[in-house]
Formats: C-alpha cells, structure tokens, sequence
C-alpha cells in the first residue's frame, strides 16, 4: 500500500501572548520582514538545536555512556 503525501498545514493556532511578543519583536528588532518569518526562523533554530540535542543523545547510546569526559 502506498503512503499518501501529507502537505503541511496551512495555518496554525498561536497563544495570544505569544503571538503578541512575535508582533513586537517583528516591530522592533527589524530583523525579520514579518510574523512568517519569525516563526520561520524560530523554528529552523528550534529543528537545528533539535537535531544537535538527538546526536549527542545517539553518540551516548552508541558509547553505551562507557566513556568518561575530562
């Protein structure tokens, strides 16, 4: 059976708070163009921690936690 392709979602509901900090820093950092591209940005900084947080867990897996840091 074939696996059907999910599309990402379209629209997320965000807490009102935090939407709001998002808008502020958009206003105020100029950093980003708009909403999207915070959101964008976070989440690319969130998958990178992500993905660094997953590797150091699988190397202390794979080591079995047998060997000692300085």
């Amino acid at each position: 059976m074939e696996r059907k392709i999910r599309t990402a979602p379209t629209s997320v509901k965000i807490p009102p708070n935090i939407l709001q900090f998002v808008d502020k820093d958009v206003e105020t950092s100029g950093e980003f163009s708009s909403r999207t591209d915070w959101i964008v940005a976070a989440m690319r900084e969130f998958m990178a921690r992500r993905i660094d947080i997953l590797s150091k867990r699988k190397e202390l897996f794979e080591n079995d936690g047998s060997e000692k840091k300085d």
